[in-house]
């Protein structure tokens, strides 16, 4: 059973008995209380992502200043005129409001860790397009 936590004019946020909130548009829920299609897909992703946040990674912290903390990853490199792999550091960065810091580690939700590196590694990609190299691995620091 969903509880109706708030209404607008055009959607709701429910509750699921796990207690995983949830926004949908009013008109995927029906008359009986059951969700449509649509509804039932929002509420699984809603759960997934729930669940996924849960789950946490500690990582070295590299740098930090006020706002935010440095996550070093290293990344194999060839020169465009060579078939020699090279290593590179890459930094990834995300904000201290989103980790617990421990010492001189931080404890991140899996999918925060992900996408930063995955940032840090797409700017990574670029830059080396104009310098001349291509990234042909990745791994932690």
């Amino acid at each position: 059973m969903l509880n109706i936590i708030k209404e607008t004019p055009k959607a709701l946020k429910l509750e699921t008995p796990e207690g995983v909130e949830f926004w949908i548009q009013r008109r995927w829920m029906r008359a009986n209380g059951s969700l449509t299609p649509a509804g039932d897909a929002a509420r699984i992703k809603a759960e997934d992502e729930a669940a996924e946040s849960e789950n946490l990674v500690t990582m070295p912290i590299s740098w930090q200043n006020e706002k935010s903390i440095g996550i070093d990853y290293r990344a194999a490199f060839t020169l465009s005129s060579s078939v020699d792999a090279r290593d590179r550091r890459v930094r990834a960065f995300v904000a201290k409001s989103a980790v617990e810091i421990d010492g001189d580690t931080a404890r991140l939700p899996v999918w925060l860790e992900r996408k930063a590196r995955n940032e840090a590694m797409q700017r990574e990609i670029k830059k080396g397009l104009h310098e001349g190299y291509t990234i042909v691995a990745a791994w932690d620091a």
